[in-house]
């Protein structure tokens, strides 16, 4: 699946979550992309006392920032239209942590509308790369 963007594209695969997986992403999600460096620690759930801060960095990946500053990345399975745009992440769990295969919503910001939803893959934590 390939999500057509407009403006100067790039291809992006870096990790161990993302290697069998090369998407179309926008130079402003390459640039995010390209100060983080991949682990290879991966995890299939998270605590939601865990998550901090969780946003859309191209329709098909979330950057997820942990209270304690850990970084992650989480490719869905799909993509969730429109993500990118002025918008949030909505989900509803039965239990403490958000795991692969959970549906996410996406939600307007200024309406209130529902714009989409997709299926949370693995996340994978980067650590920034060393300047220099």
């Amino acid at each position: 699946m390939r999500a057509y963007l407009t403006g100067v594209c790039v291809l992006f695969a870096a990790g161990a979550a993302f290697a069998g997986d090369v998407r179309l992403v926008s130079s402003k999600g390459a640039e995010i992309l390209g100060k983080y460096k991949p682990t290879g620690d991966t995890q299939s759930c998270l605590s939601l006392r865990q998550i901090d801060t969780m946003k859309f960095v191209e329709d098909s990946i979330i950057f997820v920032k942990s209270n304690t500053g850990d970084v992650y990345f989480n490719q869905t399975s799909n993509d969730c239209n429109g993500a990118r745009r002025n918008t949030y992440i909505q989900y509803s769990t039965t239990g403490p942590t958000l795991c692969r295969n959970e549906i996410v919503q996406v939600i307007d910001s200024g309406s209130g509308a529902f714009m989409g939803s997709c299926s949370l893959g693995d996340f994978e934590r980067f650590v920034e790369k060393a300047e220099g």
